[in-house]
């Protein structure tokens, strides 16, 4: 069917779609419930759980089947179904499991691209991925509501998290475990306390006024401070940045500095990648300020690859800025290197240096950051 009263044709496809479909009945009982098997007040959570205690066999098999569909559809949107696995053995367990997938989408998707990260980076179990969550071993809602969302979602999983160590009769044993751990005086710790990493969450009030990190702040995945020293230490926009950055940091030993070059003393010639859009096909940003002054340019790091589904090299690009030393480019990557020393870095690294001459030509550093052809 065609109309020409404008001089033109249109067909059915063209016209409004009208107001996207309401969500089923169903899908609303099931979100319901899910609020009520988290929910902080224990009433709630004793009513659920009656009413589910009372249920036909019957019913109770087809409500658990449902929330099971609904978590996988759920993971599926947020792209996390290759980076963690939940198993459900009741319905009131999967609808604690379905609720927290329903809080946040950026928060979730950023750890799905650290756990595809961590997994390159040999910190996950000899297993790889995904990570399997028991639903049943989730935290009780009060617990996980007092934590910024971002650092509840990471707790539930640090734990499986490890740092170094060996693998004896198929296991890894030894080395740091990156559980999500309480500190003293507020702080927070990943890792044990002799070799953990300890920081603390910025509420928005304690930053300067002005302070770029002020901008766009999320209480969900909040500014993190880190005291320690280099490389790790100073002011993160996130939480998730700050743990991006770990993987930069924390030692691995897989981690590869293939290139490294100074750049000068003009900061100014470089600002422009803190202004970048950087869109996640180019990349990840990942910045640390100096804690000292909020003009001072930040260290920068653009993750290029290895946090989308499939990829199996992790590469970056990194600018550390200063007032006084040289400017100082890194470029690293987890990829074996082939061939000699002396070979070109093209054949000895042939998956990273295609990433790296993209990045270096994306923000005109080409000039600069010379990687031989």
């Amino acid at each position: 069917m065609t109309s020409q009263a404008d001089g033109r044709h249109q067909t059915e496809s063209d016209e409004p779609s009208g107001p996207p479909p309401c969500p089923s009945l169903q899908r609303l009982a099931i979100k319901k419930s899910a609020e009520m098997a988290m929910s902080t007040d224990v009433q709630q959570r004793a009513a659920l759980r009656a009413q589910i205690r009372d249920l036909p066999a019957l019913d109770k098999e087809t409500m658990l089947r449902l929330v099971r569909e609904h978590v996988e559809d759920a993971m599926s949107l947020l792209v996390v179904q290759d980076a963690l696995a939940v198993t459900i053995g009741d319905v009131e367990s999967g609808l604690k499991v379905f609720h927290l997938l329903e809080l946040g989408s950026e928060e979730w998707r950023a750890m799905g691209r650290f756990l595809r990260l961590a997994n390159i980076h040999q910190l996950t179990p000899d297993t790889g991925l995904p990570l399997v969550l028991k639903a049943h071993s989730l935290p009780d809602p009060e617990a996980f509501h007092q934590l910024p969302l971002a650092m509840a979602i990471y707790r539930l999983f640090g734990h499986l998290l490890s740092r170094e160590g060996i693998t004896l009769r198929g296991a890894r044993v030894g080395g740091l475990r990156l559980a999500l751990l309480q500190a003293e005086n507020g702080a927070y710790r990943i890792g044990w306390r002799q070799r953990g990493v300890e920081f603390r969450v910025v509420p928005l009030g304690e930053l300067p006024a002005g302070h770029p990190y002020g901008e766009g702040y999320k209480r969900t995945d909040p500014v993190i401070r880190h005291q320690g020293g280099f490389p790790l230490g100073g002011l993160y926009p996130s939480f998730t940045a700050f743990l991006l950055r770990g993987l930069l940091g924390w030692g691995n030993p897989m981690v590869s500095n293939a290139m490294s070059v100074d750049l000068g003393n003009d900061a100014g010639r470089y600002r422009s990648l803190l202004a970048a859009d950087v869109s996640e096909s180019d990349g990840i940003v990942t910045e640390c300020r100096s804690d000292d002054s909020m003009d001072a340019p930040p260290d920068y790091c653009l993750l290029i690859s290895g946090f989308r589904p499939t990829e199996t090299v992790a590469a970056s690009m990194c600018i550390r800025f200063s007032y006084y030393d040289p400017i100082h480019a890194e470029l690293c990557t987890t990829e074996w290197r082939r061939g000699r020393y002396s070979d070109p870095l093209h054949l000895r690294f042939p998956v990273s240096v295609p990433l790296w001459r993209s990045a270096v030509q994306r923000f005109g550093l080409e000039d600069d950051i010379v990687i031989d052809t």
